[in-house]
Formats: structure tokens, C-alpha cells, sequence
């Protein structure tokens, strides 16, 4: 648990937009499973997980909106939360007790929104009536399963979105980024014009195209979008600008596509640079019989190719 103990939903409600950061990171990769929030009457909060910078200045890595009513709210969420991030909460309306604090816990404060850059102050000065509850590894996945449910994991947002991909979705998917960290996305082929936060959050088996191009989610939930994970992976070869080769025979090269668009290292080629560029991979053949030999695109080698039964 990270906050204050023993919540009351009495004391001086926080400005509108009043922004708390706790000063305890997440110890590992996990979620934010609950959230207990005193409060006086109905309204919303954001709930934030916050990258530190370590200069007194934040960014936003997510923001979940939660409904509040009269009492200490117990609020169950599934929230992913990487180690040495930290749980937050703004928007005004939940309740702290003013230059009360006797449990000394810090917490980085701001009178204004939380955005990426935004200026912080570290405090001790109030208590705030809020308590957040991180998990981890099998436990995280044991409290997400238990309190399973549409509300906690985003079964039925996108119950609306055309399956067979002629009615535009791109609406449909940003509401439901919007709503809640991990959207399910359900079997089914959906058009959009754009990827919601590069995909961040949505699994599931569906196949969105983007501008016509395929986009994949993971299988389940996860704390990183594939596009990101795979380009973290690339990222030497990236910053040293590398040519990666594929080298296959010619069941990798064409005989399991219909068309040089549909084969899988396109499908991954255009997958790597979604939104960046539209490049297709090159592919050649080595036997001297193909028209698609290296120097049809230009390419000089050295050395002979011969074919035996069993290909070059």
C-alpha cells in the first residue's frame, strides 16, 4: 500500500485540478490493483502513473479517470506500473487534512495538472485521504483475475467497432484508450485512420488495419505496445543505422504469399515503421535463373551460386 493509512472522508476537499504524486516508487513491474479515495460528494479524478525526472519535474506516462461518491472509495483498477514509477492522483475533490500530517509521508504536490514536464514541489506539510495498492508478478495476476469484471478489464469497449472493417473504428478505440488502461480487442478485422497511443494497453486476438495496414496487439495484457518493445530491441541497430538481411530459403523468401505486400517480413518491415516511413524490404534471389537476382536491384556480389536438388 502506498499512501496514507486508515482513510476518513472528512477534512478540507483539494482545489480543482490538485495534483499528488506519491514519493514511493513501484519496487518491480506490476499494477496498480486499488485505489482508496475519501471524498465528500460525487465527482472524478485522474489517476496518473508518473515518471520521476529527478529535478522536481515529472511526465505522464498514463491517466485513468475514476468516479467518486460520498465516503472512502474503494476503487478497483488494473493499471500496469513499471518499477520506479510512481502512483498518482488529480483533479480536486478528495479530502486532506490542512498542515496535518503525522505519519510524515511525503508526496510531490502541484496546484495544476499533471503533464509531461510539468513542475512539481516535494511536502510533508498535509495528509491526503488517498491510498494506492501496487502488485506484482503472480499476485498482481491473481488480484486482477479476482476482481475480473467488465469495469476492471476493458472486455466491452469495443463490443461496437464493425468486425469486418468497413465502418471506420478509429472513434471506438480512442474511447476506449480513454477508458481504461487495457481495452480487449475481440476477434474480428477493424478499419481506423489511427492507432490510439501507438497501441499502448490493447491485446487481444483482433487484427486492426491502419490506413490499411495491418497493426498487432499482444495476445494479453502488457505494460508495452509490441511497435515500442520491438523498437526498444532494434535500438542499437537503429542508432547505428544498420541494413538488416534476412537470409531464408525460398519458402522464407515467397512461396508462402500470395504477394510481396502480404509476406511476413513486409508485414514487420511496415509494422517497424509505422508512422515513420513506408519502406518495403528488398528481396533477391541468389540462382542465376531469377530475374530478382542482387544486381536487378543494383547490388554488386562476389562468388557463384550453384543449384542442387535441394535449392542453392
Amino acid at each position: 500500500m502506498v499512501g496514507w493509512p486508515n482513510l476518513v472522508n472528512t477534512g478540507t476537499n483539494t482545489p480543482v485540478n490538485y495534483s499528488v504524486v506519491m514519493q514511493s516508487p513501484a519496487p518491480a513491474d506490476g499494477y496498480i490493483t486499488e485505489v482508496d479515495v475519501g471524498a465528500s460528494g460525487a465527482g472524478t479524478a485522474n489517476i496518473h502513473v508518473i515518471q520521476y525526472n529527478g529535478d522536481l519535474t515529472v511526465n505522464v506516462i498514463s491517466t485513468h479517470q475514476i468516479t467518486l461518491a460520498n465516503g472512502v472509495n474503494e476503487i478497483p483498477l488494473s493499471i500496469p506500473i513499471a518499477a520506479g514509477q510512481y502512483p498518482a492522483i488529480s483533479g480536486g475533490g478528495y479530502k486532506f487534512q490542512n498542515s496535518v500530517n503525522p505519519q510524515g509521508i511525503p508526496a510531490w504536490i502541484r496546484s495544476g495538472v499533471l503533464s509531461n514536464g510539468a513542475i512539481v514541489a516535494s511536502s510533508t506539510l498535509h495528509r491526503y485521504e488517498v491510498a494506492f495498492t501496487i502488485k506484482t508478478g503472480l499476485i498482481a495476476d491473481a488480484a486482477r483475475a479476482l476482481t475480473g469484471g467488465t469495469q476492471n478489464t476493458g472486455m466491452n469497449l469495443l463490443a461496437d467497432a464493425d468486425p469486418n472493417g468497413v465502418a471506420d473504428a478509429t472513434a471506438i478505440f480512442a474511447s476506449a484508450a480513454a477508458a481504461h488502461p487495457n481495452p480487449y480487442v475481440p476477434p474480428g478485422s477493424f478499419a481506423l485512420t489511427a492507432m490510439p497511443r501507438s497501441g499502448d494497453g490493447f491485446w487481444g486476438p483482433g487484427k486492426p488495419f491502419v490506413g490499411g495496414r495491418r497493426f498487432f496487439f499482444p495476445a494479453r495484457p502488457s505494460l508495452f505496445n509490441l511497435y515500442d518493445g520491438f523498437r526498444a530491441k532494434m535500438a542499437e541497430h537503429i542508432a547505428n543505422n544498420d541494413v538488416l538481411c534476412l537470409i531464408a530459403d525460398s519458402i522464407g523468401h515467397w512461396a508462402l504469399a500470395s504477394d510481396g505486400p502480404k509476406h511476413w517480413f513486409n508485414l514487420v518491415t511496415r509494422f517497424t515503421n509505422f508512422g515513420i516511413a513506408d519502406d518495403e524490404p528488398g528481396m533477391t534471389a541468389l540462382r542465376p535463373s531469377s530475374t530478382y537476382t542482387p544486381a536487378f536491384y543494383g547490388v554488386m556480389t562476389a562468388g557463384t551460386v550453384s543449384t542442387g536438388t535441394r535449392g542453392p
